[in-house]
């Protein structure tokens, strides 16, 4: 790798020993891991891990708090945590290694290797090539087919309902974020290596880089002892204010699996044991501890910018790459990806100039701690000054905590008779859907799983959908459409909508079903 260039950080000598550093030196690394710690306890995460690599050396790896909110056992070096999307770089990188095969070519069609491959576009289904499965500019709507897995329905229905997931934009114009396309990319790979999935990151990745805590199974996941507690954030009143509490998520309720079933998008476990071995791996561009797994021309393939996030005069860019992120920081070109599960956020990212990369792996999801931490600490890297992301959004989220939005419709409207939204209705993606009435409330039975919908009434014709599983409290206010005789023909969620699937047609009873 490149000369240092850092010139405060020392070299390390072991994950428990002292530092041996001159009293500058030593004062920066104190002012960052001060800074962890402060923002730790402001943002009440319970257990976090953190890796900086210099060079070809971990200079950094300390680990923070405890498995879950209870505080009952210590985080280690081999604790894992849910990495999120930020193993969609581990599929990219299997399928620069099965390029380098031969058997497949980035520019081949999808189609050659997938044959019943379908999107809701026949031109796009017969032209889009490997390199677009994963470069994140397939038009189709934002983290459109994620719900449905929450609501129970697995990777095989997914891939079957592409063609009904309509499109935003036109296809290789703009940047959308999906999921849903890492599976198909994980089919590819299966049907070359015919093995598993899981079973081809171990032999290509895992084993080579000795990342032994590492796993992608929902089964390995319940039984591995050494695991953080997922959380999440729940407002809570205490003494006549609003706070934000940490609330430990129940691993064994279906909906929790959602990212072992979009596993290639998102499911590895890891410890920052083994994710500095993986960051390491990157930063030398395909090479680690002298063995060369991927060739450097390779890894330039899947750093280099693809799709267009936003660009400026001045020349900084920020754009999708192959499961990483290229973003132009303080003049520098910096590599990232973030990952989100429900109760998890990790933050990978390196600056190749400057021979620097940090990993940050925390338990509570729906967090930016980890992310904002990686830009404050590049910050003192690059001018030598602290930055202040992290503690910011802490402060701004606490105003928004204690100054909620409340809902206040100009014109109130009590509902119709609740018989006239009940009947069934049909989604192309998500099948028929049953509104029913129970006592004097509306509930939705959606998807295979036994878990009602609850409706609770906002105005009118619109009511808050609350589903209450796994972290998840509302999915979004469904507004139904009255026709002339006072009935619903149809209605829509506006989360779903936001994929491009929530609109739901009346259908008579038995209409539709044979077809679905």
């Amino acid at each position: 790798m490149r000369l240092k260039l850092l010139t405060f950080f020392l070299i390390f000598i072991s994950m428990t020993s002292a530092f041996s550093v001159s009293a500058e030196k030593q004062e920066k690394l104190n002012v960052f891991r001060d800074y962890i710690l402060e923002m730790k306890e402001n943002w009440k995460v319970p257990g976090m891990a953190v890796g900086i690599v210099d060079s070809d050396e971990v200079i950094f790896m300390e680990t923070f708090g405890t498995l879950s909110n209870k505080g009952i056992t210590d985080v280690n070096e081999h604790t894992t945590f849910q990495i999120g999307s930020t193993s969609k770089a581990f599929t990219a990188t299997l399928m620069a290694i099965l390029a380098e095969t031969g058997e497949i070519s980035w520019n081949d069609r999808v189609r050659d290797h997938y044959p019943t491959f379908q999107m809701a576009d026949p031109w796009v289904s017969d032209n889009m090539r490997i390199h677009d499965l994963m470069a994140q500019h397939s038009g189709m709507y934002p983290y459109v087919g994620d719900m449905a897995v929450i609501f129970g329905f697995d990777e095989d229905y997914i891939l079957d309902k592409l063609k009904y997931m309509q499109p935003l934009y036109q296809f290789r114009k703009d940047f959308t974020y999906v999921n849903t396309l890492f599976l198909v990319s994980e089919k590819i790979l299966e049907s070359k290596y015919q093995s598993s999935f899981e079973s081809i990151l171990h032999e290509k990745i895992f084993g080579p880089l000795s990342m032994k805590d590492t796993t992608i199974s929902y089964e390995k996941h319940l039984q591995n002892k050494n695991k953080t507690t997922t959380h999440v954030y729940a407002k809570e009143s205490k003494s006549g204010e609003i706070a934000f509490e940490v609330k430990p998520l129940n691993p064994l309720e279906p909906q929790f699996e959602w990212s072992y079933i979009y596993a290639p998008a998102g499911g590895i476990d890891s410890s920052i044991s083994d994710m500095v071995k993986w960051l390491t791996f990157n930063m030398n561009y395909g090479e680690y501890n002298g063995q060369r797994l991927l060739s450097e021309q390779s890894m330039v393939y899947l750093h280099t910018p693809t799709t267009i996030l936003s660009s400026n005069k001045k020349g900084d860019l920020k754009a999708y790459c192959q499961g990483w992120v290229y973003e132009t920081f303080l003049s520098y070109p910096m590599m990232w990806h973030n990952g989100s599960t429900m109760g998890s956020k990790t933050m990978i990212a390196f600056i190749p100039d400057l021979d620097i990369g940090i990993v940050i792996l925390t338990n509570v999801g729906d967090i930016n701690l980890p992310d904002n931490l990686v830009k404050d600490f590049f910050e003192m890297v690059i001018t030598g000054e602290m930055g202040t992301r992290a503690k910011t959004e802490f402060e701004q989220s606490i105003q928004a905590i204690q100054n909620p939005t409340v809902f206040q419709p100009e014109q109130f409207s009590d509902p119709l008779e609740l018989s006239a939204y009940c009947g069934t209705y049909y989604n192309d993606v998500y099948g028929p859907v049953q509104i029913e009435q129970v006592n004097d409330t509306l509930q939705m039975r959606l998807g295979p799983l036994d878990d009602p919908f609850q409706f609770e009434h906002l105005n009118r014709d619109s009511f808050e959908v609350f589903y209450n599983k796994c972290g998840i409290t509302s999915i979004g206010v469904a507004t139904f459409k009255i026709n002339v005789f006072k009935t619903a023909e149809s209605f829509s969620i506006d989360a779903l909508s936001a994929e491009g699937t929530g609109d739901f047609t009346r259908i008579e009873d038995d209409e539709r079903k044979n077809n679905y």
